[in-house]
């Protein structure tokens, strides 16, 4: 497997989430994950004893952030929709998926880390 594109910050890959709407998806490294995980991370202290304490929902929150760039709908399908309404892409509205839509974060949570979806994409490009 060709791995220097790990050397790239800026891996993204348009990857179909479901018939509907695809999901432009950038790559997050180990590192990055670790760095999440910190800012979602608080100490506390029980009784004089330390304790690190994470919010998922923050985790959740700044993954969809890091992780999602934007999404779009296929060719002649609605993509996503809220009320007959198109629902289209925002920070805010990334944040709205990530907490109240499983299938979308667990999605983001698998795509944005498998780095064989960036290769693939590079492939196709190429």
């Amino acid at each position: 497997m060709e791995l220097s594109g790990l050397k790239n910050d800026t891996l993204q890959a348009w990857v179909p989430f479901d018939d509907d709407t695809e999901v432009l998806i950038a790559y997050v490294s180990r590192e990055d994950l670790r760095e999440l995980r910190k800012q979602a991370t608080s100490l506390k202290f029980l009784k004089h004893q330390k304790s690190e304490e994470t919010d998922a929902k923050e985790a959740d929150r700044l993954l969809g952030r890091k992780g999602v760039k934007n999404w779009r709908a296929l060719p002649g399908r609605p993509g996503f929709t809220m009320g007959g309404e198109v629902f289209g892409y925002s920070p805010e509205n990334c944040d709205f998926l990530m907490e109240r839509f499983n299938e979308f974060a667990n999605f983001v949570n698998e795509a944005a880390i498998d780095f064989s979806k960036f290769v693939e994409e590079a492939k196709e490009q190429d």
